[in-house]
């Protein structure tokens, strides 16, 4: 009888059948296998059953994180505190002044108004917001205003271009006489250049009137008011000239007829003011 046989010959039956004393070579091999069972034993977290209670699932998960801490408790989403828990492990600052905004280059002309991110911040803070979900939005947002700030001034650029056509040779004057009426009725208004196109029309037409009518404050106004025409006016004098033969430019016994006829005469500065861009 062998060794191996021998410290076997004295077991139960139903040791002797068990598989793992079939396998097990010899009693040293056994002894080793018992240690590294209670090693194992001494390392291992028991589940807690069904019938334990939170406390033993607390302390069961509090075991848990601290063998696998790259592990995450899912949270009970009725539960604010677990919910807290949940976000801080993913990076949700302990304060909303803690979230960092990056500089951005932003076109020329461009400016960002901070107001609504800083008060973002806030919801960010209280929705449970990570730094990287909050650059995302954040930058959303910046590009949204970027994109409209630009088209913005865009539109202001088309709509003085669209101004300067429509006024011809009288713009320069006629810009003027509407800024002279910004700075006389209403001086919390940034230049005329800077205004939109329809409310510099507005003023020119305000000042035109005052001009015929003034006196002591806007008096000095009307002085501003110009004989430039705007190209449209102009053409249509020159259509009712055409038509009117008895002006003065066809009529060469007018004492005016001289005034008219020329090269320096009104009639050929009424046509440069109607097609300017002769």
């Amino acid at each position: 009888m062998t060794e191996e046989t021998d410290w076997k010959a004295a077991l139960p039956d139903e040791l002797k059948a068990n598989p793992t004393i079939n396998q097990t070579e010899s009693v040293e091999s056994l002894a080793k296998q018992l240690v590294d069972s209670q090693a194992y034993m001494g390392q291992a977290i028991r589940i807690p059953g069904s019938e334990a209670g939170e406390e033993a699932w607390q302390e069961f998960n509090g075991k848990l994180m601290e063998k696998v801490p790259t592990l995450m408790h899912k949270p009970k989403l009725d539960n604010p505190e677990s919910m807290a828990q949940a976000y801080k492990q993913l990076g949700h600052p302990e304060n909303a002044t803690e979230y960092k905004i990056a500089e951005r280059d932003v076109p020329t002309g461009v400016e960002i108004n901070s107001e609504p991110i800083e008060l973002f911040r806030k919801l960010a803070h209280d929705a449970g917001l990570n730094q990287s979900q909050f650059d995302k939005i954040v930058n959303g947002m910046t590009d949204d205003g970027v994109a409209k700030a630009e088209a913005g001034i865009q539109a202001h650029n088309d709509s003085h271009r669209d101004l300067q056509k429509e006024w011809g040779m009288a713009t320069e004057q006629r810009m003027a006489v509407a800024d002279r009426t910004r700075r006389e009725f209403f001086p919390q208004y940034p230049e005329a250049t800077e205004l939109p196109a329809d409310m510099i029309k507005g003023l020119y037409e305000m000042g035109s009137r005052l001009g015929t009518e003034a006196t002591g404050l806007t008096a000095d106004l009307g002085s501003q008011v110009v004989d430039r025409l705007a190209p449209a006016d102009a053409q249509q004098q020159l259509w009712e000239i055409g038509k009117n033969k008895q002006h003065p430019y066809w009529n060469s016994s007018d004492p005016e007829h001289k005034l008219w006829v020329g090269v320096n005469g009104k009639y050929i500065k009424l046509i440069s003011e109607a097609y300017p861009q002769m």
